[in-house]
């Protein structure tokens, strides 16, 4: 698949794995629960490897989806047409010839932070935000050049408790109810009835 047709697949996905969310709520008890089984859904429904030149090995054979890439984001997409212009002069040059930089240098096509609200306490929403700024900070500062895309999710176990959100953020966001999550460098709520697209208009 061509990075057009690896998005698209990546959003299905996502959007699959909102229903499966919607459908079985207290099956995600953790934010890890949601990791995981999102984590194994994009790897089962992409299904597509990279090979990345090497120096200490003529290549490595890599999956496109990662969790904890970077050390920073929940889940990430590699970006192979990137990765596939890398030559063993710029691995020498960018990396000293180390080839651990496949653990936290590689181009990435979307970056991906999640974040789930327990029960019926409002929950740490303010995190959530949070990580649109770490995300965009991440592709126009700390690792530019390095990531194409971005997206945050929040999963809620309660319609209410983002009914609370939304009044207290009027003044600083748009929210917004869509029918699925189509848009990437965006954020999105997921409850049991409805998705939001969230969008800080303080900082457009």
């Amino acid at each position: 698949m061509n990075n057009t047709k690896i998005l698209n697949t990546l959003l299905s996905s996502i959007n699959s794995f909102r229903d499966d969310f919607q459908s079985d709520l207290f099956g995600y008890l953790y934010e890890s629960d949601i990791q995981c089984a999102l984590f194994a859904k994009l790897r089962r429904d992409i299904n597509q490897y990279v090979n990345v030149i090497g120096v200490n090995e003529d290549s490595y054979r890599l999956n496109l989806i990662y969790s904890e890439y970077l050390q920073a984001f929940d889940l990430c997409c590699l970006n192979p047409e990137e990765i596939i212009k890398l030559s063993k002069v710029d691995v020498l040059k960018e990396h000293r010839g180390h080839d651990d930089y496949i653990y936290y240098l590689l181009p990435l096509l979307v970056a991906i932070e999640l974040k789930l609200i327990k029960g019926k306490r409002k929950g740490n929403f303010q995190s959530f935000l949070q990580d649109e700024e770490k995300l965009k900070k991440s592709i126009h500062e700390w690792h530019k050049g390095k990531i194409s895309h971005w997206l945050s999710i929040c999963y809620i176990h309660y319609d209410e408790v983002m009914d609370c959100h939304i009044n207290s953020l009027q003044s600083t966001h748009n929210i917004e109810v869509v029918t699925s999550i189509d848009d990437l460098n965006c954020s999105y709520a997921v409850t049991p009835t409805k998705t939001y697209r969230v969008k800080n208009t303080t900082n457009v």
